[in-house]
């Protein structure tokens, strides 16, 4: 389960470009690997950063949950589940809307200018959700012995991206490896969450509602950020990468005071 980030890499890296040549003739090998390189390089390192942070703070219940499982104690398994799942995306969703706001900047400041890896690093910023989520659920399964299960889910998750990566690079194109990942990893934490169900229980209400809050909250910072990174538009550049560094740090004291 730990390598299913890594598989749905190596498939990317390796059916990228013939799927590419395949059905756009017209592109140049420079080009599929200058494309490759921005989303398989340049925007993955960026979301890894929040993905990294948020999936290592809600791990850290993983042990506990191990414990608790040993003794067959299913009440307080289903509560630390659910109190990881709430600091994934306490941590996550505001980290994704806010890469989602300023992705040109940030791309900017680490990489330079570059339009198309403003719209991957958006692409990727809802990708990183589910990164995440696999990490802590992966972990999860493995901690309280329901390995079997998830690898089921893992492989189902694969088979989704083998299937869909074709039809969404013809047609959307470079990015459709992105929306291929989103859908094999959303398919695969759907299964987790359903053997986490079956087989420990937690409510589902709960956390819709909480997940809800969240959200609505980082909606709200997000909109105010947004305003700000406009506003800054008019007297910052968006090329310069001191200027965009600037812009960053504004805009993030003002999401963190929303």
């Amino acid at each position: 389960i730990s390598t299913g980030l890594t598989i749905f890499q190596q498939i990317d890296q390796q059916t990228y470009a013939p799927l590419m040549q395949f059905f756009f003739q017209d592109a140049t090998q420079e080009h599929i690997q200058i494309s490759y390189g921005i989303m398989g390089g340049n925007a993955h390192k960026l979301s890894t950063i929040i993905t990294s942070f948020g999936a290592a703070l809600a791990i850290t219940s993983v042990p506990v949950m191990s414990d608790l499982m040993a003794k067959r104690r299913l009440k307080d398994v289903s509560y630390q589940f659910e109190q990881a799942i709430q600091l994934l995306m306490f941590i996550m969703i505001p980290a994704i809307i806010g890469m989602f706001v300023v992705s040109g900047r940030f791309y900017t400041f680490f990489y330079g200018y570059d339009e198309f890896g403003f719209y991957v690093t958006k692409v990727y910023a809802v990708a990183s959700l589910l990164m995440g989520l696999y990490m802590v659920l992966g972990n999860i399964l493995q901690a309280i012995d329901l390995r079997r299960l998830g690898i089921y889910a893992l492989l189902a998750g694969l088979a989704l991206k083998l299937v869909t990566q074709p039809l969404f690079i013809r047609i959307i194109g470079e990015s459709g490896i992105l929306f291929s990942t989103i859908a094999g990893l959303g398919l695969t934490s759907y299964f987790m969450f359903s053997a986490m169900y079956k087989n420990v229980g937690f409510s589902i209400k709960f956390l819709t509602r909480r997940v809800l809050l969240i959200t609505i909250l980082s909606v709200i910072m997000g909109i105010g950020a947004a305003a700000v990174n406009a506003l800054l538009s008019f007297v910052v550049s968006d090329s310069s990468r001191l200027q965009s560094l600037i812009s960053l740090m504004i805009v993030g004291v003002a999401g963190v005071a929303i």
